[in-house]
């Protein structure tokens, strides 16, 4: 795997720790000296020197460390000297290569090195880039390679038997004129999971070559060596149990990639420099022996190929149809063919493979580029949890079935009639958009009072979970997701399929025609103006039919009528409060504010999208402060312990409420239209729904502290030292 962090001026000491170079093989543990690798570095002349800490400081700040030069003049401005980028075996490979007869050992460590250094070659042609400004206009340029000091070592903070290489990347590059500069780190980020699972399978392929060895794929996607039992793994793997422990005293036991960065940062012990490598390798083969493994057993795990044995055949590997489900970029293939690889492949193969896909696929038709408008990159988020800006394009295919789908679902969509209040005649209608998201739910609104006022079952889809959760608090419905863990049941008088712009048109096709053939009234809507594929959107658009209609959401009045349950009493800040129609939830939406604006000083909005916020804001006429969920942490950051009123449930925030609760323990409301049926039960269950994916209310109070506190390291593991398992 690959881990990537930011490493400041402060944090290169880290590395020179433990190299031969700086200690004595009786002061403790001794890892060999750095290198510096890169085609940069060759450039400069210093591939393969040595690395001590001049020369590594000396890169960092911009400077030759062989001649002294400087080579960018403005580096000193430069805050982050470079970039970890952590390449990590798998805990099996590690195992056989701390406990593995001395000419199993040497093999894993070449054929680990040899894929790290791969895998950096990937790096350099894809993500070694400078930014250049000529005229007020940005450009990206190819760098000439990346200078990166590689560090090996062998044992985890725990300390267990950890097979990694620590590659600096020096923030440093050199575009075609030869003009040195700080580099344009996104695509390195964007290009970091791509690069780890190649990395794992020139690993793989590499150990097959060279060792008889068979792999199994464990559930999260890593092939594990087979011989080597799960529980041993698990015995090797005390850090892992660590986080595991924390995050479950904290009621994470379904934790986020934050979370889990936060528990290790909060877990992370003092690496142990006193103990010797030799003497830690003991210390493994009597854990092993007490687990009931045997060095022979794990002797027997690998064993060295004769030199005349042939490397296994390597076989072209198709992954556009593992992807054309929806588009896929370069990037998408590369991983998928990477993962499936079980023997491994190396990286050259798999790139110049994947390539002769894209234009063999492209020659004869099977999939084009997208013909929707270019994307680019959205944001990318480092191991510590920093987030860096997108921009940068990314060319996307689709296949040919995709585009057919597309055009198909289009045809039908532009030729539905718009379905008249109570219609439930089975044919496919579409809702065409006269104005914003509320003007969208208020018309499907009615056709669902309709529909279960004649007792007729009604199956609500959106395309995602967040949307789905807003979706059921404007239309007090239950909304599915058609790929959920089942399948949705289609037999039914009313089908709504919403956001239906925003579907995979496949998807959107098969649910259509499924939902047709049990002869139910489908209807589409359409979802936020500008997000969803743009052939869909202006089908379901259809003809012009005059002006936008206005939403207009009432008098806002502090004590206007709704229903209110508080479902934490032991916690006293979670709160439901519900609207008996639509057209009452804006007005108590922004009366919930008023109150809590009044009873803690400050109170911040929250809603699902950019244009659901919008018309609340212009409801609410700039005095309530509306946010989308990724706004929340930073808005609650400007105003400390303000209330928290949440137009849908809980599963339209997700991660940003979870973490902004524990950080700052304030009233939360959510605001939600009631169930069509008005029964006490019913009402029960649709309050339980509301609040689902929350942490328990019975937290005690040592939990409540635990998860408060993976929450603060989250929100402050931001600085530049990441380094270091």
């Amino acid at each position: 795997m690959l881990s990537l962090a930011k490493v400041g001026r402060g944090g290169l000491g880290y590395y020179l720790r433990t190299v031969a170079g700086q200690r004595d093989e009786r002061d403790g543990l001794v890892e060999p000296d750095g290198a510096f690798v890169g085609r940069a570095a060759e450039s400069l002349g210093i591939a393969d020197f040595a690395v001590d800490a001049g020369s590594l400081r000396a890169i960092a700040g911009g400077v030759d460390p062989r001649t002294g030069e400087v080579l960018d003049g403005g580096h000193g401005r430069v805050r982050v000297a470079g970039f970890d980028c952590t390449f990590a075996a798998p805990k099996s490979v590690s195992l056989l290569h701390a406990l593995g007869p001395p000419q199993v050992v040497e093999e894993v460590r070449a054929a680990h090195e040899r894929s790290v250094a791969s895998a950096l070659a990937f790096l350099e042609a894809e993500a070694g880039r400078v930014r250049r400004r000529s005229g007020g206009v940005e450009r990206v340029l190819p760098a000439e390679g990346l200078v990166a000091a590689a560090f090996v070592h062998r044992t985890s903070r725990a300390p267990d038997p950890h097979l990694h290489t620590h590659l600096f990347v020096a923030n440093l590059g050199r575009d075609g004129s030869g003009r040195w500069s700080a580099l344009d780190a996104r695509p390195l980020f964007l290009q970091s999971r791509v690069a780890g699972a190649l990395y794992r399978a020139e690993l793989r392929a590499e150990l097959t070559r060279r060792l008889d060895v068979a792999w199994r794929w464990r559930e999260d996607g890593i092939a594990d060596l087979a011989g080597v039992r799960p529980d041993l793994l698990r015995a090797f793997s005390r850090r892992h149990a660590a986080i595991l422990e924390v995050l479950e005293r904290a009621g994470l036991e379904s934790a986020t990639p934050a979370a889990r960065r936060a528990a290790a940062k909060a877990t992370r012990p003092v690496k142990d420099l006193e103990t010797s490598y030799p003497a830690l390798v003991v210390q493994w083969r009597e854990r092993a022996y007490a687990e009931g493994v045997s060095m022979g057993q794990i002797a027997r795990v690998a064993q060295a190929r004769s030199s005349g044995s042939p490397s296994p055949p390597t076989v072209l590997r198709r992954s556009a149809p593992e992807v054309g489900g929806r588009p896929f970029t370069r990037r998408d293939l590369l991983r998928v063919r990477s993962c499936r690889a079980q023997d491994g492949e190396l990286v050259a193969e798999i790139v110049a493979g994947v390539d002769h896909e894209l234009l063999e696929g492209l020659r004869r038709g099977a999939f084009v580029p997208d013909p929707a408008p270019a994307r680019s990159a959205g944001a990318m988020g480092g191991r510590v949890g920093a987030w860096f800006p997108g921009g940068l394009f990314e060319q996307r295919f689709v296949t040919r079935e995709y585009l057919f789908a597309e055009q198909e679902i289009a045809r039908m969509l532009e030729r539905a009639p718009e379905p008249a209040v109570g219609q439930l005649e089975p044919g496919l209608y579409a809702l065409r958009r006269r104005g914003g998201p509320f003007v969208v739910a208020e018309a499907l609104a009615g056709r669902v009072d309709a529909a279960l006022g004649a007792r007729a079952r009604v199956v609500a889809l959106a395309p995602g979970a967040r949307r789905a959760a807003h979706a059921e608090a404007l239309l007090g419905v239950e909304v599915l997701l058609p790929a959920g863990p089942e399948r949705p049941d289609l037999r039914a008088a009313l089908v709504l399929l919403l956001d239906a712009d925003c579907w995979e048109p496949p998807s959107l096709r098969n649910t259509v025609e499924a939902a047709l053939r049990n002869g139910a009234a489908v209807i589409a809507a359409p979802g936020p103006l500008g997000a969803g594929r743009p052939a869909l959107s202006r089908a379901i658009e259809g003809p012009s039919r005059g002006s936008p209609e206005p939403f207009v959401a009432g008098e806002v009045r502090a004590g206007a009528p709704g229903w209110r349950e508080r479902v934490a009493p032991g916690r006293g800040v979670v709160e439901v409060s519900l609207a008996e129609r639509l057209d009452a939830l804006v007005p108590r939406f922004l009366a919930e504010c008023a109150r809590l604006q009044a009873v803690r000083g400050s109170a911040i909005g929250v809603a699902a999208d950019a244009s659901v916020a919008g018309e609340v804001g212009r409801a609410g006429h700039g005095e309530t402060v509306v946010v989308t969920p990724p706004r929340l942490p930073s808005a609650l950051a400007g105003a400390p312990g303000a209330g928290i009123v949440v137009l849908g449930g809980a599963g339209v925030l997700g991660r940003s409420l979870r973490r902004a609760e524990a950080v700052s323990a304030v009233p939360v409301v959510h605001v939600a239209v009631a169930p069509a049926t008005g029964e006490p039960a019913a009402r029960s269950r649709w309050v339980e729904r509301l609040v689902a994916g929350r942490p328990p209310a019975e937290l005690s109070r040592a939990r409540a502290r635990a998860l408060e506190e993976v929450a603060l390291k989250a929100r402050f593991a931001r600085g530049l030292d990441g380094i270091g398992r």
